[in-house]
């Protein structure tokens, strides 16, 4: 192989100035496109605040409101703290938003709330370098071992990462060493894989809002820490110093990562020795970034969607007559949903199609409906734990025969190669049960 300078020595020798020019310029052409496409392929962490940021439920009062009674009430916190995000780095008011929860709130497992709280903050976050993509979802996997030594950290009274080995220890035990095995281990190598949080009370009993107050407190309370939950709460491809996060290279583009959450709560947790808390609870957050090694699923998750079907026709339509049929799908497991392509199909000797939301492809003669991705017609592309999306298909009748089960929409399926079949459809008396595959997080 030719050094440098006998490269050079050979190009001026053989070329003449005006093709070693044009070739310089095309060289000088190549490198900036390979450097351009090497800076959009990472994407920095977005910007540490400059100071704390207290829990304020009602900004308009004197004080810092803060009740945790309500869905309301922890909306109007976190959009509280967005709101002082934007005068601490000088962002318009209004561009992070604010912060809206699913209904049922209350109903969701604290590891939904998890990822529900983390993947919003981390969506509404995006500049120029911030590429803002949600994680997967929850490993069970990760949720053992974040519980395992949430309860350590309970029953031997400790706080800490290094009470019973460190993060890495604990994920590698599991997962394989990503840098003595990366050939095998079922990880990537992340700088940041687990955030701790733990709350006291001069009273026994469970404290409010638990799951909510962590993620509040890493990601704006956390000076003490030099902003260090923050940044692994929020980190995407590279950390502020450089440092590595998540490759993004298994399974859709539209998601990175998974987490898992431990909870450990009980009378008489004081590892610091102040000697008032009647009540201590602890909160552990384990990340990952899965490999692409074909040996390792790709996060063992609690996929599930729940799918309702309501049919609005009159009990005897005549020829020309409308009527609509709505699905109401809603995401009831913990991790983001994609690549949902699903296929209705009617009767075309009776009904006629008119028209779907969101688009479809139709085909008249067989009488079909299709949507590819239909998770990317909502806001983030995705259908998040707990988040609902509406399909409605608009059908006329076309003669007077008496419509059947059979002549309405009777089957919402998903193409080949889906795995996991779920749940159900409400009013079971309405039309046949519905089937429903859901795609695994890898594939």
């Amino acid at each position: 192989m030719l050094s440098l300078p006998n490269a050079w020595f050979w190009l001026r020798r053989h070329m003449s100035g005006g093709r070693l020019a044009q070739f310089m310029l095309l060289l000088v052409i190549l490198v900036s496109v390979q450097q351009t496409i090497i800076k959009k392929a990472h994407a920095a962490s977005p910007t540490n605040l400059a100071s704390d940021i207290e829990w304020d439920e009602d900004p308009l009062l004197p004080g810092n409101q803060k009740t945790l009674t309500s869905i309301e009430a922890i909306e109007a916190a976190f959009t509280h703290a967005r709101r002082q995000e934007e005068l601490q780095l000088g962002l318009s008011v209004g561009a992070l938003g604010e912060l809206t929860l699913p209904g049922d709130w209350a109903q969701l497992t604290m590891e939904q709330k998890a990822v529900i709280l983390i993947n919003a903050e981390r969506h509404v976050r995006a500049d120029g370098t911030v590429i803002r993509v949600p994680l997967a979802g929850v490993d069970s996997r990760l949720t053992t071992i974040a519980q395992g030594y949430a309860d350590h950290l309970l029953q031997t009274n400790t706080w800490g990462h290094a009470q019973d080995g460190t993060p890495t220890d604990r994920l590698n035990a599991r997962f394989g060493d990503p840098q003595s095995e990366p050939t095998v281990a079922c990880q990537e190598f992340l700088a940041r894989t687990e955030a701790l949080s733990a709350f006291w009370s001069t009273r026994q009993g469970p404290i409010a809002a638990i799951i909510e107050q962590a993620v509040y407190a890493w990601l704006y309370r956390d000076s003490r820490s030099k902003w260090g939950h923050r940044e692994t709460i929020l980190l995407q491809d590279t950390l502020p110093d450089g440092s590595k996060g998540y490759q993004n290279n298994v399974g859709s583009a539209a998601h990175e990562g998974f987490l898992g959450v431990g909870h450990a709560a009980g009378a008489g947790y004081d590892p610091l020795d102040w000697g008032w808390p009647q009540w201590g609870e602890v909160i552990v957050l384990n990340l990952i970034d899965p490999s692409t090694n074909p040996d390792c699923s790709a996060g063992n998750t609690s996929s599930a969607i729940t799918v309702d079907k309501v049919t609005t026709r009159p009990n005897s339509p005549a020829a020309g007559e409308i009527f609509t049929v709505t699905y109401s799908l809603t995401n009831s497991g913990s991790t983001l949903l994609t690549g949902l392509n699903l296929t209705d199909t009617f009767d075309v000797k009776n009904l006629q199609f008119v028209s779907a939301t969101p688009s479809a492809t139709v085909d008249t003669n067989a009488g079909t409906i299709s949507w590819q991705a239909i998770e990317t017609t909502i806001d983030g592309r995705t259908l998040s734990p707990a988040e609902t999306m509406t399909i409605i298909v608009t059908l006329v009748k076309v003669n007077e025969r008496l419509l059947n089960r059979d002549s309405t929409l009777p089957m919402l399926v998903a193409e080949d190669g889906w795995e996991n079949v779920i749940i159900g459809v409400q009013p079971e008396e309405v039309l046949p049960l519905l089937q429903l595959y859901l795609p695994t997080v890898r594939r």
